[in-house]
């Protein structure tokens, strides 16, 4: 039931994209970016869910991967709620997790022991490579689309490369409670 109903929310949500792009169902240039992929929407804060599937289902726990334009946390967390009621019961969100921003992911930001001159430049860098990789913008959203994506060398601030299996949350001293 939990497909069908996504299914459902997702057709709604393409009706919704054409209408936010400002494009008539019916014309000829609705036909030419529903080939292309999803329109871009010109409204602005229009919320618009592009993708939605279910990547874990344990009852009662279930994970969805949301691809979506002009969300907020608010929005997200009342779509999951909707569903739930919708499906007679009630869900509620117990976590909400940002993979990527546009083109970029968590891997591009700098975590602050990394913040050094050399890094911010280092990430200047990357993001306009990655900026200037991106396909030109046709107004249409590409659904599965893969993004530039290019490994960037960080450097502490004692200049010493970083482990990628440092973890940062843990301090290198000892912590004692009394």
């Amino acid at each position: 039931r939990l497909e069908k109903l996504i299914a459902r929310i997702q057709s709604e949500y393409r009706r919704a994209a054409f209408a936010a792009a400002e494009v008539d169902l019916q014309s000829e240039e609705a036909f030419e970016l529903a080939r292309k992929g999803m329109p871009r929407a010109k409204l602005a804060g229009a919320q618009i869910i592009y993708g939605c599937e279910v990547k874990h289902f344990n009852l009662p726990y279930f994970a969805l991967q949301v691809q979506s334009v002009g969300e907020t946390d608010v929005f997200l967390r009342c779509f999951i709620h909707e569903l739930g009621v919708t499906l007679g019961t009630t869900a509620s969100c117990t976590r909400l997790q940002r993979r990527s921003f546009g083109p970029f992911h968590a891997a591009h930001a700098l975590l602050e022991k990394q913040i050094t001159l050399q890094n911010i430049i280092r990430n200047i860098e990357l993001c306009r490579r990655i900026m200037e990789n991106l396909p030109k913008d046709e107004g249409v959203v590409n659904e599965n689309s893969t993004t530039y994506e290019e490994e960037r060398p960080v450097v502490d601030g004692l200049d010493l490369q970083t482990d990628h299996e440092y973890d940062a949350m843990r301090p290198v001293w000892p912590r004692n409670y009394t």
